[in-house]
């Protein structure tokens, strides 16, 4: 045995090589900073200092120590070392520089061991076995790969452990194993080249690689078997750190490779442009090989604003045969979840999955499979965050050094663990303590109304079962008297709880009287309709049959009085406390048939029941109300503004409540009256007190507990409040305070057990209101007024014993028109006469209605008004105006019943089976008339809706002119009732020149008005063009066209309207679309000019209409540099072609230069065209002509037009992809030209070798090194190129190397390129030159020339991204790829392996299969209701992947059947998609695609088919609403977010009216 210690070692690479450098001087050494090895800072190696066993240990604390232990007699050798805690930096230049070194030494070591393996066997191979083994202990290590400052992959392991053994047998059997055991592998990502405590990124985990060989005949092995052992292999990354490391290999692999594998990678690029995704080697080994993989569990998370955790479970992978041929089966458990809100949701349920590999020599297929039905979801946050992540984009901060560093992610490694922070919150008007229950040591005081967290309760951490005990603070016990504590309070449940706050010490005697709930008395009130009257029908026009006291809708202004509060009844008088006023005649009456139950009843309409014979048990009870109808129930559903329910005959009355239906007889409805125990008095330390322990979850994950009253008060009117509680016991009122409009209050715990409230406001107060809860889950419906003239409704709502009181007006009103609304309210007034100064008729009620206003609201645009001056008793109207309009409309009666009910005859009714529609005419002195629509959503609370039909957006740039219809036969006079403008004559004496922004659309001005068409059409025509500077003309310029279906939705449509006395003709386009959000009820027809054509040039352009470009010049247009004009046609008999031209100022019109081609604007597509201009390219400003690329395309629908026509140069520097480029690769000049003539333009290949080869005179001698220049001023150089035909054909001169963009001359005519080679003669383009064409929209296609010495010049059209690159190189006609490729590369001797390798490389043909005989995939809405909205079924889902050895690429797709099922609440169709053909035999969708192989690079597509049979789709409106709200996050529409990402409809309508000017467009830069 022979020992070796080192102490300490540390190797560095120094700067510059110094013979003198002495390495054992550390002090000399820490000058330099490129350590590769250091030993760290605490060593943990002891050894022994000799070999005897019973001596003792040295502690001297070693860095190396070897051990080489030799046994002659067993032939065993071991080796054996061992390494202290060292951290270990390698960099891409130090791995370059040490890769010789360790290569040699790595041979060296091979050499050593098979120099003793043959020793063994030529000495002892017959005497006995031997062994070889050599170990390396790796102690903590730390590697660091990557560069200083820039990114560095830290790995760290706590003990490695490397070993080699070598097993030699008599009978000439061996084995070899190599072992790698890690134990708590670690890795990370970082900046600096230091070793950091961070995250990791991987692990920590375990890790064993073994390799088994077995060898025969002294050492020659003939099997081996790999084996991957794993427990746990996680793997967390944020894509910070995933860009971390892919810099870290970019930077190794950009150092590693040398110049010549460089030039060997872009030659193999060149040469086989076919993408295979797998290659094989023709050579392989046919040992017997084994793989083994076990992984107990291997996840990988990617943490951004996206956690989304990747799990196999359980994985299982065994391949048996040899290297060439592999055969067998990997299993796992797939897994897939995503992280939101403090919770794991599961995207992919767990999934046993099975994939089969057959591997062949030149084959491998594989395929996937499970026997179990994949179920997936997919979440609205899962949505939303997947759109929130981008990897492509970091953020970046700046660290000390200045160096760009990635942030770090806000999500920790251990977000799946980490807790939320709690938030409390204190609501209840009382002070408390809180505290930990398992502990007292920390308390923390919670004031009323206070917002604090409770991480203080936890400094060290917070379990998942704790809990927190609750105690009144001394200034809380002062007001309510002792309490106990509230012990062990959740704070990880998500729930609602009440918790009572018991006194210390209870008197058991009077806990019932305590503890007593009010007890509701009640009785039924039946009816029957009179005999006379079947159903409305039987009623004159506006009768009611329901015979309503509230919001009647009914003529009838005779009858009895009643009063508001519920208390009215039949046909008795009952008197209100101010004034008296009229009841509708009363169609019904008490029962009057044999048979019928009695007036007032039980629930079941048989026991006979009195009201006023309801006695209280005994003076300890007490009445808390009168007798009030019970109002509760859905109004227009349930009961109707009465509280009355209906069926045919009182035998079907049920518990469930419905309203009336065409054919019922019957009503009734209940009267109640509420008694409880005198409740106790306000210093009672014995009343009980609740509590609300309140659970809730924010966006950001955190957790808020809300401790609040059991009783909430919600203000929904716009009026301030005081709020007042009482109770009988209370000597008085306590006040609570005053509510804005929309706020919570919620009433103090000691105050929570009041039984009364009351509202004020001003000096006007209401009569007190019963808010006692009638049971857990109970509702009230209460109508009360404020004073003599504020009229509100209160809704008491208990859940679970939580009480929310709500004061709601008496009728909301919404503006949804695009300007401010003024309303005036109104109700009829008995007894007075009209004013005198208000002459508005009372549309919808008798004549002589004196309507009175009541109240007038402002409502902006989008805002929602309530009002409350008007009584529901009074028959309310309305009155609207706009701005501009001075008038108010007539007086319209507010309808509170939905028009599907058949409960009154109507006159002129409009609207759904929803809303009563009605329409409301406003008139302008000199101007058009607005007819708008006002939607009333029937409830105890109506809301109504103002809107316009539609809404015109012009952008067309004339003054237009809108009606449905016209007065005369001929249709030229529009009907006044309908007719609208879009701009607004000078002679408009209603004209107001202070209107406001947005306010335009109410009088029609700059492009933006409303309209209104009963027959949804609408007919136009251009009434001038010059909108901002006319009057009206007594006749338009355009004459009208047709009237055009607008009931749907309609995408841009093309209208073409005629000059009335000229030639010109008008392209416009008309589109329909439904306005977003709450104005969905409005479509927006926009009109747009047919054509916008946009200069995104350096210099003013010319445009004209073909064949007008030499007229007078009005007959063109100039567009200014990086602008854009819509384009209208001069003459409307040619056809619809563009010419461009340019002139400077000084010139004169003659002097235009004009395209030789035309443009045709009726043709979708992007061509490259040649212009007269020249422009300075090349290293020696050469003069070239200006290649202008010109691109048709469908407008999207943010632009302002159908069709866009944009115009670019593509010779600027900061252009990006021409499409059409020229390369000359060749030693000669080449000359190419549009062939503009018939006979070559037209010309068709002969059939040949070369397709595109037309034989000409044969070349002379060439000189490469002669040339000539381009100029267009030399005349002699224009007749040589053939430039002085009647069609000019400009000639393309590339010398050697150089290139150039191409245009044509001409694009209508083919697209075809001649081509040409300069030789000693100055070759041109005659009828004497051989010449060449080719086609350069063919990709793929070439034609060549033939040259001397057995060469050949080709023209090959190839793409790169979206150009066409028409490149010239030279080719020789002889020898194979082969030889080509040993001639230009087996010049370096170094590149011969790597070339033998290469074209030993052939594609290999691949096959994959994915079976899944169902796959379930749920839609969940999680985050507004948490429900499952779809549930998708895919019934045998199958793909399939081929790729074979001639580089073919197969795709195909089947599925047997689909069906979704509808799971949105209240849906009309319980499915939403299924196949009605589900035969089995044929699929449902069936798809194919070849993709075959391009020398080109571009992908061609051999065969593409889609298939799919029938599909039923059943669609209502409330699933649709509910998947566009799914779907919400995928809305990218610049013009309807903001950049806080949401937008009010005032901000909507203030961008939708702006006018649209100075509209550019870019270019499209990524085409395919």
């Amino acid at each position: 045995r022979n020992n070796l210690l080192v102490q300490d070692a540390y190797i560095v690479r120094l700067n510059e090589a110094s013979s003198t450098t002495r390495a054992n001087e550390e002090a000399m050494l820490q000058q330099y900073e490129h350590w590769i090895l250091v030993r760290s800072d605490t060593p943990s190696t002891t050894i022994l200092t000799n070999t005897d066993d019973t001596s003792e240990a040295n502690d001297i604390s070693t860095f190396l120590h070897v051990t080489l232990f030799h046994d002659d007699s067993c032939h065993l050798d071991e080796v054996e070392i061992d390494f202290d805690a060292i951290v270990l930096r390698i960099t891409p230049t130090t791995l370059k520089d040490c890769a010789t070194g360790l290569r040699r030494i790595l041979e060296l070591v091979q050499l050593v061991t098979k120099e003793m393996e043959r020793k063994i066997h030529d000495v002892v191979a017959k005497e006995s076995d031997s062994s070889i083994l050599f170990k390396v202990n790796l102690k903590p290590l730390t590697l660091l790969l990557g560069r200083h400052n820039n990114a560095v992959i830290q790995i760290m392991s706590h003990a490695m452990l490397v070993m080699f053994q070598s097993i030699e047998n008599k009978n000439g059997s061996g084995r070899k194993t190599l072992h790698l055991s890690i134990n708590e592998l670690q890795g990370s990502a970082h900046q600096m080249l230091q070793p950091q405590q961070l995250q990791t990124s991987l692990g920590p985990t375990s890790i064993e690689f073994r390799v088994a060989y077995g060898t025969e005949n002294c050492g020659s092995i003939v099997s081996q078997d790999i084996y991957l052992d794993s427990e746990a292999l996680p793997i967390h990354l944020s894509p910070a750190e995933f860009r971390l490391v892919q810099r870290v290999v970019e930077g190794f692999q950009k150092r590693l490779n040398s110049p010549v594998d460089e030039k060997l990678h872009s030659l193999q690029q060149h040469q086989n442009r076919r993408r295979s995704f797998l290659r094989y080697q023709k050579k392989g080994t046919g040992i017997m090989t084994n793989f083994r993989v076990e992984i107990e569990r291997f996840s990988f998370q990617l943490e951004s604003s996206l956690v989304v955790q990747f799990v196999l479970d359980k994985v299982k992978s065994r391949l048996e045969g040899c290297l060439s041929a592999l055969t067998g089966d990997c299993s796992a458990v797939v897994t897939c979840k995503h992280y939101h809100k403090g919770e794991w949701e599961a995207i992919i349920e767990p999934l046993p999955i099975t994939l089969s590999v057959d591997q062949m020599p030149n084959e491998l297929t594989m395929r996937v499979f499970t026997k179990q039905d994949l179920k997936a979801n997919i979440t609205s946050s899962l949505l939303k965050d997947y759109l929130k992540f981008d990897v492509s984009q970091a953020s970046i901060t700046k660290n000390e050094s200045g160096q760009s560093l990635p942030q770090q992610n806000n999500i920790s490694k251990t977000s799946s663990q980490k807790e939320p922070t709690i938030y409390l919150h204190n609501d209840s008007g009382l002070e408390f303590f809180l505290s930990v229950s398992s502990s007292n040591a920390n308390v923390i005081s919670v004031p009323s109304n206070c917002y604090i967290s409770l991480e203080t309760l936890f400094p060290l951490g917070r379990h998942k079962d704790d809990t927190v005990d609750l105690k009144l603070a001394p200034s809380a016990r002062a007001l309510v008297g002792d309490r106990n504590v509230i012990a062990k309070l959740p704070l990880d449940e998500n729930t609602r709880k009440v918790y009572r706050l018991h006194p210390t010490i209870e008197d058991p005697g009077k806990h019932a009287y305590y503890h007593a709930e009010a007890v509701v008395e009640w009785c039924m009130q039946n009816q029957r309709l009179r005999s006379s009257i079947i159903d409305c029908y039987n009623l004159p026009k506006g009768g009611d049959l329901l015979s309503s006291h509230i919001w009647s809708p009914s003529n009838d202004d005779h009858g009895h009085h009643h009063q508001l509060h519920g208390a009215e009844g039949g046909g008795e008088v009952i008197k209100s406390s101010t004034t008296t006023y009229s009841n509708p005649k009363n169609f019904w009456m008490k029962p009057y048939l044999k048979n019928d139950s009695p007036e007032w009843t039980d629930m079941t309409c048989i026991l006979r029941m009195a009201k006023d014979r309801v006695m209280l048990p005994d003076p300890s009870w007490i009445w808390l109300n009168d007798w009030t109808v019970d109002l509760n129930g859905i109004y227009g559903k349930d009961v109707d503004c009465d509280g009355w329910e209906y069926e045919a005959d009182f035998e079907t009355f049920h518990r469930e409540q419905r309203f009336y239906r065409r054919g019922d007889a019957c009503r009734r409805r209940r009267w109640t009256r509420t008694r409880m125990i005198r409740p106790p008095s306000l210093e009672d330390p014995q009343r009980p007190l609740l509590l609300i322990w309140k659970y809730s979850r924010r966006d950001d994950g955190n957790v808020v507990i809300k401790v609040t009253s059991p009783v909430t008060i919600w203000n929904r009117t716009n009026l301030s409040l005081t709020i007042h509680v009482s109770s009988p016991s209370w000597e008085n009122s306590v006040c609570l305070g005053n509510m804005e409009a929309n706020q919570r209050l919620p009433i103090p715990i000691r105050y929570a057990a009041a039984t009364y409230f009351k509202v004020i406001t001003g000096s006007s107060s209401s009569r007190p209101l019963l808010i006692v809860p009638t049971g857990p889950n109970a509702s009230t419906v209460l109508r009360t007024m404020i004073g003599k003239n504020i009229h509100v409704l209160v809704h008491v709502t208990s859940v679970m014993g939580l009480v929310t009181i709500t004061i709601d007006p008496v009728v909301k009103v919404v503006n949804l028109l695009p300007c401010d609304l003024f309303v005036e309210l109104g109700q009829v007034v008995f007894g007075k006469k009209q004013k005198e100064n208000d002459d508005r008729l009372a549309i919808g009620s008798n004549d002589g209605t004196v309507v009175e206003c009541q109240e007038q609201l402002n409502i902006p645009v989008g805002k929602e008004k309530a009002g409350v001056r008007i009584n529901p008793c009074w028959k309310p109207h309305l009155s609207l105006s706009l701005p501009g309009y001075g008038q108010w409309s007539a007086w319209h009666r507010i309808v509170n019943r939905q028009v599907s009910s058949c409960s009154w005859h109507a006159e002129n009714v409009d609207g759904d089976d929803e809303d009563f529609t009605t329409y409301v005419k406003l008139e302008r002195p000199g101007g058009d008339g607005l007819t708008v629509i006002v939607s009333v959503e029937a409830g105890h609370c109506p809301t109504i809706r103002v809107y316009a039909q539609y809404w015109i957006l012009d952008k067309t740039g004339f003054g237009c002119r809108f009606c449905d219809s016209f007065s005369d036969i001929l249709g030229r006079q529009a009907d006044s009732a309908t007719s609208r403008r879009s701009w607004l004559p000078q002679n408009d004496t209603a004209s107001v020149t202070t209107i406001k922004d947005g306010h335009e659309w109410s009088i029609g001005k700059d492009g933006m008005t409303l309209f209104f068409s009963k027959k949804e059409k609408i007919a136009l025509c251009v009434e001038t063009d010059e909108p901002t500077t006319t009057a009206a003309p007594k006749d338009p310029v355009s004459i009208w066209i047709s009237p055009v279906d607008i009931s749907n939705v309609l995408p841009k449509t093309v209208l073409s309207v005629d000059e009335r006395n000229g030639y010109r003709r008008f392209d416009l386009a008309i589109g329909v679309t439904v306005c977003p959000s709450i104005f969905s009820r409005t479509k927006l027809i926009t009109l747009y000019p047919r054509f916008t054509i946009c200069n995104w040039l350096d210099t003013d352009i010319l445009v004209a209409q073909n064949g007008l470009q030499q007229q007078q010049e009005s007959s063109y247009i100039l567009i200014s540099s990086r602008s854009s004009v819509p384009f209208q046609w001069a003459r409307q008999s040619l056809p619809p072609k563009v010419r461009l031209g340019h002139f400077t100022p000084d010139q004169d019109e003659e002097e235009i230069v004009w395209t030789n081609g035309c443009i045709p604007l009726d043709k979708i597509g992007i061509t490259s065209l040649r212009s007269p201009l020249e422009a300075t390219c090349g290293q020696e400003d050469q003069q070239q002509p200006m290649v202008i690329q010109t691109e048709v395309r469908l407008a999207t629908k943010e632009q302002s037009s159908a069709v866009v026509v944009v115009i670019w140069s593509a010779t600027t520097e900061n252009a990006s992809h021409p499409l059409y480029k020229l390369r000359n690769n060749t030693s000669r000049t080449i000359l190419c030209r549009q062939p503009l003539h018939d006979d070559v333009a037209n010309a068709k290949p002969r059939s040949s070798d070369d397709p595109f080869l037309l034989s000409g005179c044969g070349p002379t001698d060439n000189d490469p090194n002669k040339s000539i220049d381009c100029g267009a001023a030399n005349l002699m150089i224009k007749t040589i190129l053939g430039l002085d035909q009647s069609e000019k054909e400009f000639v393309w001169i590339l010398r050697r190397g150089e290139s150039a963009l191409f245009g044509f001359d001409d694009p209508e005519k083919n697209h075809i390129l001649e081509w040409t080679i300069v030789t000693n003669n100055f070759s041109t383009f005659d009828n004497n030159t051989k010449s060449a064409v080719a086609e350069v929209d063919a990709m793929g296609s070439f034609s060549t020339l033939p040259l001397q010495n057995g060469t050949e010049i080709r023209c090959q059209i190839g793409a790169e991204h979206s150009t066409k690159v028409i490149e010239f190189y030279e080719k020789k006609v002889w020898g194979t790829k082969r030889k080509q490729i040993q001639e230009l590369l087996l010049s370096s001797s170094s590149l011969s392996n790597n070339i033998t390798s290469t074209l030993d490389q052939e594609d290999i043909s691949i096959r994959v299969r994915l079976d899944l005989p169902a796959i379930s995939l749920s839609v969940i809405q999680n985050d507004v209701s948490g429900r499952e909205i779809l549930l998708w079924n895919f019934d045998h889902f199958v793909f399939h992947f081929a790729q074979n050895s001639e580089g073919y690429h197969e795709v195909e797709l089947t599925c047997m059947s689909l069906q979704v099922d509808n799971f949105v609440q209240n849906c009309l169709h319980p499915v939403f998609l299924f196949c009605p053909i589900s035969s089995g035999k044929e699929p449902l969708i069936h798809m194919s695609v070849v993709r075959s192989p391009s020398s080109s690079g571009s992908l061609a597509f051999r065969y593409v088919a889609i298939r799919i049979l029938d599909l039923d789709i059943q669609l209502d409106r409330r699933t649709a609403e509910t998947i566009a709200s799914f779907l919400q996050p995928f809305a990218t529409d610049t013009d309807s977010t903001t950049s806080s990402g949401h937008q009010t409809p005032q901000e909507w309508i203030a961008q939708l009216t702006k006018r649209m000017s100075n509209i550019s467009f870019t270019a499209n830069s990524t085409r395919i």
